[in-house]
């Protein structure tokens, strides 16, 4: 300590504050001891309380009919094996569809009509406008709702989201408007996909593959992070959910949910394997059979699969299937190898 005290006596008085508290903290021990999950959480492992929780998923993957099925949980105080904390008040803000669009899908869930359920299809608010902001959650809060869905991110701000300085800005925004005041925010945010031909060599003029929109600080500054992927079905669809960060705990494995029936959705465990492994198949089908003459290079695929987490290992197994089943045929250049789609399943 003789180095702290040194310096304090160098420093303004301004920093001689500062390095007080700092000593504070150096010499006081601290006890270890696990948090209660009903501070934590509304959802015990799934949603946390008074944080920024997120769900991204590529496009027409299920963000929304999955958010409003967990929002319809909450009001219902259960969620199959995980508890639910509380009663709460919920504000859902959807920045893209119509205002029957949303009254369709909450009819199509059984919605439950009540008073502690609003929702709002029109003049997205914009985060960038603190003052605005600022006004709107302290009527959302005076209102009485402590949870607040942006869907999607995107339509709440107008910066590049891209730039890391504007994402940690619009985060920061959440966290002082909402979160701080008590109001737990969910946002979902789109995946980034296209299409890579042949003939698209230059990597800034060609679409990019099948990756995150955005910066790197939306998933590092949310507290909790959910990916979503859809599987089609005959008879509907199923959704699964894939917890990639918990601030708070381990990550829960992944669930699905079977909407085959939208007003009772079942929930089970899910492999995670299986996971990647069907979302790779989704994506990769759609690219390679969007155009009958699309051919995609090795590392095109390569990049679909990292978008999925599959490992390289993994990802051969998946293609040595579609080869043997000959859905598709692979070609040789060189030293570069490329495939391209000649049947259906």
């Amino acid at each position: 300590m003789e180095f702290i005290e040194k310096r304090i006596k160098e420093w303004t008085s301004k920093n001689i504050d500062y390095l007080e508290k700092l000593k504070k903290e150096l010499t006081k021990p601290k006890e270890f001891k696990l948090l209660n999950p009903q501070d934590v959480y509304i959802i015990d492992k799934i949603l946390a309380k008074n944080a920024i929780n997120i769900f991204t998923g590529y496009y027409r993957s299920g963000k929304t009919w999955i958010v409003l099925h967990i929002l319809k949980s909450i009001l219902l105080n259960q969620f199959y094996n995980y508890q639910v904390f509380g009663e709460h008040r919920i504000l859902y803000w959807n920045g893209e569809n119509s205002e029957e669009g949303i009254a369709s899908r909450l009819k199509i869930l059984d919605f439950p009509q009540t008073d502690n359920f609003r929702f709002i299809c029109k003049f997205p608010l914009i985060f960038e406008d603190l003052e605005k902001v600022s006004f709107v959650s302290d009527l959302i809060q005076k209102e009485g709702f402590d949870i607040v869905v942006f869907d999607p991110l995107r339509a709440f701000f107008e910066g590049n989201e891209n730039k890391s300085e504007v994402i940690r800005k619009v985060f920061s925004t959440l966290k002082t408007q909402f979160c701080d005041k008590g109001i737990t925010v969910i946002l979902t945010h789109h995946l980034g996909k296209f299409l890579v031909k042949e003939n698209e060599a230059d990597v800034e003029s060609r679409p990019k593959s099948l990756r995150a929109r955005g910066s790197s600080d939306i998933g590092a500054s949310a507290d909790i992070v959910f990916n979503v992927y859809r599987i089609n079905k005959k008879d509907g669809f199923e959704i699964v959910l894939e917890q990639d960060k918990n601030f708070f705990d381990p990550e829960i494995k992944p669930l699905k949910f079977d909407f085959s029936n939208p007003q009772e959705v079942v929930c089970v465990d899910y492999s995670i394997e299986t996971t990647k492994t069907e979302m790779f198949k989704k994506l990769f089908e759609e690219t390679i059979k969007e155009d009958d003459d699309l051919i995609l290079s090795r590392e095109d695929i390569l990049k679909i699969a990292e978008s999925c987490g599959v490992s390289l290992p993994l990802l051969n197994r998946i293609l040595r299937t579609y080869r043997e089943s000959q859905l598709i045929r692979v070609h040789k250049k060189g030293r570069n190898t490329f495939y391209q789609w000649v049947g259906d399943l």
